[in-house]
């Protein structure tokens, strides 16, 4: 690993998803949400696709090293309402 930050793009998504998936599996929020873990083991990463594609579209979307090992997504302060809009595009 070498530290190297970068943006990610579109081809980026499903790596993204992955490492967000396996960082949030247990994470409090998604056990309540998804309590079944197979059904969690299922449905996350499509959350997680969605959640990148946000980024990729509305806010800021970095990754770490290539192939990633960390994935970070900021939204700007001027999103304060967040819409499903610009996804349905």
């Amino acid at each position: 690993m070498t530290g190297a930050a970068h943006r990610l793009g579109e081809a980026h998504i499903d790596d993204a998803a992955r490492i967000l998936t396996r960082a949030f599996f247990d994470y409090p929020m998604w056990t309540w949400i998804l309590p079944d873990e197979a059904h969690r083991r299922e449905a996350l990463p499509a959350v997680m696709r969605a959640s990148v594609r946000w980024g990729l579209l509305m806010g800021e979307t970095f990754g770490l090293d290539d192939p990633l090992h960390a994935v970070a997504i900021w939204a700007s302060p001027a999103w304060r309402t967040v819409t499903s809009t610009p996804m349905a595009r």
